[in-house]
């Protein structure tokens, strides 16, 4: 019992300490821009910016292995959408809807690989 508590502790730590490290790498330190600027969905498609699509996948990945099922997948899409916000209020870089589609698929793509490891684990105990 005493294990399993730790357990939840450290995952936790780990899910605070990820959502720090993303806010550090969307928000924090970022130059201010002398305006706003807003870019509409298919954005970064349009301009072939794979790079920063397949880098907002990969960000997001670890929230929805950490957090998992739907509480993972609203988390990763009410964190994307305030960073987003915030980006445009204070005018910190863009403001993409392309970054929430990327940041919810990642976190989608996190909470699928966790059912497989789960479901893996529990079939080995089974056997």
């Amino acid at each position: 019992m005493k294990h399993a508590k730790l357990l939840i502790v450290f995952r936790w730590f780990l899910i605070v300490a990820y959502i720090c490290f993303i806010l550090t790498k969307t928000i924090i330190g970022r130059p201010v821009q002398p305006a706003p600027v807003f870019k509409p969905l298919f954005w970064e498609i349009q301009n072939e910016y794979w790079e920063d699509i397949v880098l907002n996948i990969l960000l997001f990945i670890p929230i929805g292995f950490l957090i998992g099922g739907w509480k993972g997948l609203l988390t990763g899409f009410i964190l994307s959408v305030a960073i987003e916000a915030t980006q445009y209020i204070i005018c910190l870089g863009y403001c993409e809807m392309d970054d929430i589609l990327n940041n919810v698929i990642g976190t989608g793509i996190g909470v699928i690989v966790k059912l497989y490891f789960k479901c893996y684990i529990e079939g080995r105990k089974r056997k």
